[in-house]
């Protein structure tokens, strides 16, 4: 979730701190809104809480949040009941307990991991053709000409970067290519 938002912002820590902030805002305040709502007697509010906790299960933070809570008060609850010889104690992997928010947070996972791998592999960018216009002979230097040879010959095969057909942009839409043909060699 971190790193596709990175795109969005003209600084990627800028968009990891805000994400930060809105996960930890999201996951505490429902984590806790949510326990407060359980110790309330009424079907309304048990009926609400229901719904608010299934709506949450989209944010991690809720999930580990509250599951970290459901585990505590089970181990809590059964504590207290085994001082008076009652076994209440449930499965903290059970579907009631954590498993809906660890199969949330699994799903969650694997989404925001083919959104990034789509990302990263520019999916959804559509490649731009750009065609640059070639300097006629008159227009290149003596010393271009011959490294573009050299380049286009195959005898900068060893050197460590080469730039072929460089081109600069000059103003909106007009590309020309540019006037030296950069190759650095090792020695």
């Amino acid at each position: 979730m971190m790193y596709p938002a990175s795109f969005i912002f003209s600084v990627p820590s800028t968009a990891y701190v805000v994400l930060t902030c809105i996960n930890l805002f999201i996951g505490i305040n429902g984590s806790v809104a949510t326990f407060v709502m359980e110790l309330f007697d009424d079907d309304n509010v048990s009926r609400i809480n229901n719904i608010v906790k299934q709506v949450l299960l989209i944010f991690p933070h809720f999930c580990l949040g509250r599951g970290l809570i459901d585990m505590a008060k089970n181990q809590a609850m059964a504590t207290l009941f085994s001082s008076f010889g009652e076994d209440r104690f449930k499965d903290p992997l059970s579907w009631e307990m954590v498993g809906k928010n660890l199969c949330a947070m699994f799903i969650q996972g694997v989404v925001m991991f083919s959104i990034t791998i789509l990302i990263q592999y520019k999916f959804f960018c559509k490649p731009r053709l750009i065609s640059g216009k070639s300097l006629s002979a008159e227009e290149e230097d003596i010393d271009v000409a011959r490294e573009r040879e050299r380049v286009y010959e195959g005898l900068a095969e060893n050197d460590l970067l080469r730039i072929c057909d460089l081109t600069k942009e000059g103003g909106l839409l007009k590309v020309f290519p540019a006037p030296a043909l950069f190759s650095l060699q090792s020695k």
